[in-house]
């Protein structure tokens, strides 16, 4: 009953320690999932962020090229800035490519001929690009070659006209791979990646990369919605079983994973990094394992208490038995002591639980004891070793012998005697039984056998050295015979040769092991001259007839009488440092290859000299070959502004002085002109000794281009600042020209201040006037383009161009006699030739020659790249030709600048060359010159040639007549609010005042029906006039409107003011043109 209680007892414990067990694992095994989760989100946000900005970064450089009008013309300077793109950022992406507006390839950087024309409309990208008018970045593709693409797409824009795109090809192997193949979870993990239409775009397993992720795991729906969740663009965390490729079921593991999106531009990807669970867990269960064995021990331990109990009463009765057999065997003892006494054999006996119970005189000399000393001890411990293989054999025996009595009736086992001397005894064993049958003794004789156990322990130990040697080298050691057979060969010569034992090579001829017979006779002829040969290169082959590169080292052996009895030797497989040496010849041809080929200049300077120079950089500084580099000092290719400043940085680097690692300095070429240089150097070791590696890149088109971009920033802020002005400056002008009109009207012919009044109106004119330059200079200015024809423009002005010249400057017009039309506006084409007109009086102090022709011109390819401007097409060429003093190349390239002049003070605003050039370019023309000092000046002006019919002008009369309708008049400004206003009065208008969009329609509401006009600002306060037209045609659809402005043209478009489809005139307002607009839109 006892027993059970603790049977019961130990039970509960057991119970208890494995439910504390299992929660605890649990808890553990959560958090370590939560922990790996927590690192999978952290790399994977990583590489998200590193993959958003790579785009970021080639996005924000693409619009600033987008802004290059240059790029957006397709001249030779929008190459120029292409090629200079790509050469800054080749180790990055494959090409740099404009595309046209229908989607042709226009130009592409590495130049290729057979993409030139190429059609990209197709392409999903392109039409998104050409739909949104924004930046895209294309889906991942397959180029041509078979290697996986992205392209980033940034659309361009002449004025708001979609133009094409400039586009970059980026390599998307080599991005994934550095930002998303390197994260490794665990050793196990791993990282993919999906587009938002799933295809994979990134994974371990290369064979699924372009696939669909439903193609790939079609039998796996736990991946498949994890898939889903990720083309939605969610985040989050899943445990998914990868059953394999299509579900075959090769894999099965259990996953443990997070995901997210990665924004790029128009469109996302989706990452997700997941991790085995074996992997996360196996720290968890190695815990978990450690807690079962603790309880094992324990209920062990329990047991083994239990069984103690049980089994303390048994020992004690045993005890007693044993007392009263050891009596009975003293009693018989007698009988035979005397016999044994004088053996030459060792001959003890010993009870059953390894008691020495007898101890002949033999025994006590050859083992040291005492009878004494020795009766009564146990063996183990005393002659037996303690803890060996003795002792434990010895117990062996003791245990079973009375079972199996032959199985122990011959033994050997190590001794050991009292000065601790150990010797080896050959026993022979027999069991004494008592009257109830049991085994009460076992009688032990022995022999010393220690001299012939050494013996065969020596013999032994020499074979397991010789076995050891030969099985365990990597070489074959081999031996034949006489007649070229295989005798002998070591167990490695079963792996080199793929046989599937040693035996089965046995007997073979040596030439069966040669792919070349022939070789091995060069071997045995190299033997028989020198005695030996040691490392003889041969090929030799395999079983199954594939082969491998050896080294052979071989000698003849003979017998005691100096027969020969074949060959031996050693082979060695060298394979692989073949193939090391081979790569090795690889990767110095490689590097060689891309230092040699870099797009970098690369050097290596020891002390201020340099040792070693690549193509590269005797290419940067325009010498023929390395040798008229090396040797000579730095100060060779140093302009000597910086010499000084080089010389300390390269003296400090190698001095161990901290200097920086990227500079810039100016360069100086073979030939004397300067470039800018970029370094990147390191101080490194070369032969031993301490040089300077440098990384050298020719930056000199980097600074041109970015000097151009600094001087279209200068010409855009100055457009700005024009078209701010704009519209202040018109207010102003329009008080000043219509006070000055309504005082003119009010005076007599003969007044004497009329002369006054009438130079006041020329100079309001003069700097109404300036301001137009200004805005088509700015291109900000109001154009209306329609179908005119060139020679009716040059017929119209003509006279006025002779009233312009003086009497000694002879007009010739020379008109092509076909009627070429183009799109312009008028007033704008009159403005260029008077500006040119102007030039052409002022360069002829002395009289000459001023020609105006015309004529038709076809565009190719080959005026395109010659003179760095236009496209291909037909065009109407206007040249206007003067025999005046002409200019210098330095004039030239300044001519168009704004406020550039080279007339005297006060008489020129330097911005008339610079106005043309602002109006041809809005006709989306092209303008050159050409002039020689003393040779005159001619000005080229391309303007794109229509098929269209040009309408007839009607006259317009400048004779108003006075009326009586209403008019609403919203006008912010006061004064031109009040001049306005005292127009029309003095017309005969009734006039109602609204001084902001707000006021204007609360007006109109309450005199709606009498209202025949409203007149509307177009840019005020509250409301614009748009806006207040639109709140105004919802009450009376039928109501007759005029637009004004004096705000810059693209402001108007903005507001929705279109000049074909509205009434509008521009500020500063003409009281004249202001009451013939009016009266012409009322009597409609």
């Amino acid at each position: 009953m006892r027993y059970k209680r603790y049977l019961v007892i130990l039970l509960f414990l057991t119970t208890l320690c494995g439910f504390l067990l299992y929660d605890t694992y649990r808890r553990i095994e959560k958090e370590a999932i939560g922990r790996i989760n927590n690192n999978q989100t952290i790399y994977a946000k990583q590489a998200g962020r590193s993959i958003k900005g790579f785009f970021k970064h080639y996005l924000n450089d693409l619009r600033y090229l987008s802004m290059n009008h240059s790029l957006i013309a397709m001249d030779g300077k929008g190459k120029e800035a292409m090629n200079a793109f790509y050469r800054i950022n080749s180790e990055e992406i494959w090409a740099v490519t404009r595309v046209g507006a229908k989607g042709r390839i226009l130009y592409t950087v590495p130049y290729s001929k057979d993409l030139i024309g190429k059609d990209l409309s197709p392409r999903r990208h392109f039409r998104e690009a050409v739909r949104t008018g924004r930046p895209v970045i294309s889906d991942v593709f397959m180029t041509s070659l078979g290697r996986q693409a992205v392209s980033v797409h940034m659309p361009l824009f002449k004025g708001k006209v979609y133009a094409g795109s400039i586009a970059v090809l980026i390599p998307f192997e080599s991005l994934t791979e550095r930002y998303v193949g390197s994260i490794k979870i665990l050793g196990s993990g791993y990282a993919w990646m999906i587009s938002a239409s799933g295809i994979i775009l990134h994974s371990p397993f290369n064979e699924y990369i372009g696939k669909t992720v439903f193609e790939v795991y079609k039998r796996s729906p736990e991946i498949i919605a994890v898939a889903g969740k990720m083309m939605n663009g969610e985040e989050g965390t899943s445990v998914y079983t990868d059953n394999g490729a299509g579900g075959n079921g090769k894999d099965g593991t259990k996953y443990h994973a997070i995901f997210l999106p990665i924004p790029i531009g128009n469109t996302f990807w989706s990452i997700a990094v997941a991790t085995p669970e074996d992997a996360i867990l196996r720290t968890v269960k190695g815990f978990r394992n450690r807690w079962l064995l603790i309880m094992a021990v324990l209920i062990s331990g329990g047991l083994i208490l239990v069984y103690f109990f049980v089994e303390a009463r048994a020992i004690i009765i045993e005890e007693e038995n044993r007392r009263e057999a050891n009596e009975a065997l003293r009693r018989s003892e007698a009988k035979y002591r005397e016999l044994v006494e004088d053996a030459n054999s060792i001959i003890l006996r010993m009870d059953v639980t390894g008691v020495i119970t007898f101890f002949n005189e033999f025994s006590q000399r050859f083992f040291g004891y005492g009878e004494e000393e020795i009766t009564g001890k146990d063996m183990v411990g005393t002659i037996v070793p303690d803890n060996e293989t003795s002792g434990r054999d010895l117990k062996r025996l003791i245990g079973d012998i009375g079972r199996n009595p032959d199985l122990y009736i011959n033994s050997v086992n190590e001794n050991i005697r009292k000065n601790g001397e150990r010797v080896w005894v050959a026993w022979t064993n027999k069991p004494v039984y008592g009257e109830d049958g049991k085994v009460v003794e076992i009688l032990c004789v022995g022999n010393d056998i220690t001299e012939r156990k050494k013996a065969e322990e020596d013999l032994r130990a020499s074979e397991r050295k010789y076995r050891s040697v030969i099985e365990n080298i990597q070489d074959v050691f081999y031996r034949s015979d006489v007649r070229g057979r295989l005798l002998m060969a070591s167990p490695s010569g079963v792996r080199m040769f793929g046989y599937g034992s040693v035996d089965e090579m046995i007997g073979l001829p040596l030439d069966s092991f040669w792919l070349e017979p022939a070789e091995r006779q060069k071997l045995v002829a190299r033997v028989k001259a020198m005695g030996a040969a040691k490392d003889f290169e041969a090929v030799l082959k395999k079983k199954d007839g594939t082969t491998f590169n050896a080294s052979l080292t071989t000698h003849f052996y003979y017998d005691d009488q100096g027969g020969l009895l074949g060959t031996e030797g050693i082979i060695r497989d060298i394979t692989n440092h073949k193939r090391m040496e081979e790569a090795l010849r690889e990767s110095e041809e490689r590097y060689r290859i891309a230092i040699e080929n870099s797009n970098d200049g690369v050097a290596i300077m020891k002390g201020t000299e340099h040792v070693y120079v690549n193509k590269k950089f005797v290419e940067i500084f325009g010498y023929t070959n390395a040798d008229e580099i090396i040797g000579k000092p730095v100060s060779l290719v140093v302009h000597p502004d910086d010499s000084a400043m080089v010389d300390e940085m390269n003296r400090k680097r190698q001095g161990g002085e901290p200097v920086p690692s990227q500079y810039e300095f100016k360069g100086i070429r073979k030939d004397g002109t300067h470039v800018d240089i970029e370094i990147s150097a390191a101080k490194t070791t070369f032969l031993g000794e301490t040089v300077s590696l440098v990384y050298l890149r020719d930056v000199t088109d980097r600074r041109h281009l970015q000097f151009q971009l600094l001087q279209a920033q200068k010409m855009e802020a100055i457009g700005t600042l024009t078209g701010g002005i704009a519209h202040d400056f018109n207010n102003i002008l329009t008080a000043l020209i219509g006070y000055s009109n309504l005082l003119l009207m009010k005076m007599e012919e003969d007044d004497p201040l009329r002369v006054y009044v009438e130079q006041m109106l020329a100079s309001s004119e003069k700097a109404a006037n300036l301001t137009q330059s200004l805005l088509a200079f700015s291109r900000k200015q109001l154009m209306e383009l329609k179908p005119n024809k060139v020679n009716a423009i040059i017929r119209g002005i003509e006279k006025l161009l002779k009233r312009l010249l003086t009497e000694d400057i002879d007009l010739r017009a020379i008109l092509s006699d076909r009627n070429l039309t183009i799109m312009a506006d008028l007033t704008q084409m009159d403005q260029v030739l008077l500006n040119l007109a102007t030039n052409a009086r002022d360069a002829m102090p002395k009289g000459g020659v001023l020609t105006v022709e015309t004529q038709e011109v076809e565009l190719n390819n080959t005026f395109v790249m010659s003179q760095g401007f236009g496209r291909p097409g037909r065009y109407v060429l206007i040249s206007v030709s003067d025999t005046g003093i002409g200019m210098d190349a330095g004039t030239q390239e300044r001519i168009f600048d704004p406020f550039f002049t080279t007339k005297d003070v006060g008489k020129g605003t330097g911005l008339g060359l610079s106005t043309v050039y602002g109006i041809i370019k809005q006709h989306n023309g092209y303008i050159s010159v050409e002039s020689e000092p003393g040779h005159g000046t001619t000005f080229r002006i391309y303007l794109p040639m229509v098929e269209a019919t040009v309408e007839d002008v009607k006259q317009t009369s400048f004779d108003t007549e006075k009326g009586t309708e209403t008019i609403l008049l919203a006008e912010d400004n006061t004064e031109v609010r009040k001049l306005a206003r005292e127009v029309l009065l003095l017309s005969g208008y009734s006039v109602i005042e609204a001084i902001d969009g707000e006021d204007a329609v609360r007006r109109f509401i309450e005199r709606k029906d009498s209202i025949s006009l409203i007149i509307l600002d177009v840019v005020m306060p509250k409301k614009n006039g748009k806006e207040v037209y639109e709140a105004i045609r919802k009450i009376r659809p039928d109501i007759k409107v005029l637009f004004t402005s004096g705000y810059t043209g693209d402001i108007v478009l903005d507001k929705g003011i279109h000049g074909e489809e509205a009434n509008f005139i521009t500020k500063p307002l003409s009281p004249d043109m202001f009451l013939v607009k009016i009266r012409e839109i009322l009597d409609r």
